[in-house]
């Protein structure tokens, strides 16, 4: 998936077909800073500043730059003439690279085309605070263009990703589609409710945790309890209980709260088929409401019965 190219409204976001993995350098801006050729080869100078200056011109797009505005970003605290003769260095150090990026130096202006060049920022969802992680505290105006550049990170990820979940549930595509579009949309925003409810959904439609249950216990339970503080004890009664802890759930929430122990059983009581969830998740933990629902979501027969609806 890219976010490198403008796309029509509603659209599906597409990879980016300009460029492979396989066959350009690789630019990396999520976490350290780095740029690798085709052999791999690490292609970027060691100094700071000057990969801070290579981030912000791979970041400002192709846009032609004065000189003096990165200057002044990077080089702070220095005078005018000073800030214009490192950044005179940095650029120079930087076009004797062998790359397939193109830094166009002018008097007064500087450019980087990267068009050729893969970038993790344009074509990998990942959380805001990771881009430029490394180059926290070039200076103070870097630092606070990092910030808004986040910002802005954030906001395109996030319309392209909310637009392509939206695609993918209206089309009723299936769970596995949903799934990855989900987690893509909640490593930018972890608590995204709408992705969250769209991957508890897609769990639940994979079958994967009730297919786990019904393996090993046999006959489907016709009741689910959800015990709550107190009754945890309720499941070691029941005859013949087959035990799952919730780690070994797919996609089963965790239980985290002392006194819940966070484990299923399926056993008899009276004649009837029992499922006893002994442990709960809670919002306070953090958990969102489609969290919560789950377990009941999977316990709920798709056939309803007179014994569980």
């Amino acid at each position: 998936m890219s976010i490198g190219r403008e796309r029509k409204s509603g659209c599906r976001p597409e990879p980016n077909t300009e460029t492979t993995l396989e066959d350009t350098a690789r630019i990396f801006l999520l976490g350290r800073t780095e740029a690798f050729g085709i052999n791999d080869e690490k292609l970027l100078p060691n100094p700071r500043k000057t990969r801070a200056v290579f981030a912000y011109l791979c970041l400002c797009r192709g846009e032609i730059l004065a000189k003096a505005r990165v200057a002044d970003l990077i080089w702070d605290r220095s005078g005018s003439v000073q800030s214009l003769d490192a950044l005179r260095h940095a650029l120079a150090d930087l076009s004797q690279v062998r790359a397939p990026w193109r830094l166009e130096r002018e008097r007064h202006t500087v450019r980087l085309d990267a068009r050729a060049c893969w970038i993790d920022a344009f074509e990998v969802p990942d959380r805001p605070d990771r881009l430029l992680d490394d180059l926290q505290g070039v200076s103070v105006s870097f630092d606070h263009w990092i910030m808004e550049e986040r910002a802005r990170f954030e906001t395109r990820w996030r319309a392209a990703l909310e637009r392509n979940l939206e695609s993918l549930i209206a089309e009723n595509a299936g769970p596995a589609r949903r799934a990855s579009a989900a987690r893509d949309l909640l490593s930018v925003l972890p608590t995204h409710d709408a992705a969250v409810r769209a991957l508890m959904k897609a769990f639940i439609d994979m079958d994967e945790p009730a297919e786990a249950i019904r393996s090993r216990c046999g006959a489907a339970p016709e009741v689910a309890i959800v015990l709550g503080s107190g009754l945890g004890d309720f499941a070691t009664t029941l005859g013949d209980g087959v035990r799952f802890p919730y780690t070994e759930l797919p996609h089963w929430p965790r239980s985290t709260v002392v006194g819940h122990a966070g484990l299923l059983v399926v056993g008899n009581v009276a004649g009837r088929r029992v499922a006893a969830l002994a442990g709960r998740v809670h919002a306070y933990e953090g958990h969102s409401h489609a969290t919560l629902a789950f377990a009941v979501r999977v316990m709920r027969p798709r056939k309803p019965s007179r014994y569980c609806n």
